[in-house]
């Protein structure tokens, strides 16, 4: 028995496989075009950052629903947020120069100074230390002066401490006013006791002993001094609150109405709306499958190769000799 090769069969399958070939083409580019399509929607999105301060944040309600752009083009509000934003830890080097006016020898400067935002005055920066001191002026000021109290010793003699003072002594200081100054915690270098005045007659304490006030008056060595403070500053920035603010475009739908004018129904005209292609013209899918031209074009390339190939078999199967079982 002789076996021969149906050319209809082959023709069929080729038919076919051309079919199932196109149908791929033609899907693929309708996907690749819808992706072109989300990818350009991604971008056309606007969003819109800005920083709040603690009262825009108390007073927010919600973003304008609309945007305008300089073409004209309008956007939609498709959602917004406001996020608290941590302040960033901050280091630099600084140096202040401050100025002490009037300072008394018992007095001594600020060892260290904060530091504070130079704008609101009210944010902590940092610490920085004494470097160096000078002085820029000093002189003798006559407002010293300090209340002390004697006992009674004797006659006309009253002590304090280790001091001893009778009448005819009262106006020597110089016996008496250093170590009165050691007792109150004052040096002799910076304050100096002129005069000593009775305030009062001789009177009994809560235990019964005599006592007798006296105001010793005298000078305070005075200094204008400047002071350098320096080194790092490390702090940390206060939390900020950010709107963020997403637009996307309005996209221009196209309603279909039914026309009740006869005139525009005959400039339609019977054929075209039986037509599906009138159909899809105007729900917009002609517009859509004309952004994916270019890969329909390679699609057919495709087709149109296979479609050549095929047909090669076919006539190449046409000449096949008959085998013999």
């Amino acid at each position: 028995m002789r076996r021969r090769i149906c050319k209809e069969n082959m023709g069929c399958a080729g038919r076919k496989t051309g079919k199932e070939i196109l149908l791929l083409a033609f899907v693929l580019c309708l996907l690749g075009t819808e992706q072109a399509r989300g990818d350009q929607g991604q971008q056309d999105r606007l969003v819109m950052t800005r920083q709040l301060n603690d009262a825009e944040r108390e007073e927010f309600s919600e973003p304008p629903g609309t945007w305008t752009d300089e073409q004209g083009k309008e956007y939609r509000l498709s959602g917004w947020s406001i996020e608290e934003v941590p302040g960033k830890r901050t280091r630099e080097s600084a140096e202040r120069r401050i100025r002490y006016e009037g300072v008394e020898g018992a007095e001594t400067l600020p060892e260290s100074i904060l530091v504070y935002d130079e704008e609101t005055g009210e944010q902590e920066m940092g610490k920085l230390p004494l470097k160096e001191k000078s002085i820029l002026r000093e002189w003798w000021d006559a407002s010293f002066q300090v209340p002390v109290t004697f006992h009674a010793y004797g006659a006309q003699e009253y002590t304090l401490g280790g001091i001893t003072v009778n009448g005819a002594e009262a106006a020597r200081t110089d016996l008496w006013g250093p170590e009165l100054l050691r007792m109150l915690g004052l040096s002799p270098e910076y304050y100096r006791i002129l005069t000593l005045e009775w305030t009062g007659d001789v009177y009994a304490d809560p235990s019964g002993q005599a006592c007798r006030q006296a105001l010793a008056r005298g000078e305070k060595l005075l200094r204008d001094c400047e002071a350098v403070y320096a080194g790092e500053l490390e702090w940390q920035e206060p939390a900020v609150y950010e709107l963020r603010m997403e637009y996307e475009p309005v996209k221009e739908t196209m309603v279909s109405v039914k026309p009740s004018d006869s005139a525009e129904e005959e400039a339609a005209g019977p054929d075209e709306k039986a037509d599906p292609l009138w159909y899809w013209v105007h729900s917009g899918f002609v517009l859509t499958v004309a952004a994916g031209l270019l890969g329909i074009a390679v699609g057919a390339a495709v087709l149109g190769i296979t479609w050549l190939k095929q047909r090669k078999k076919e006539r190449d199967a046409g000449r096949l000799p008959m085998l013999d079982k």
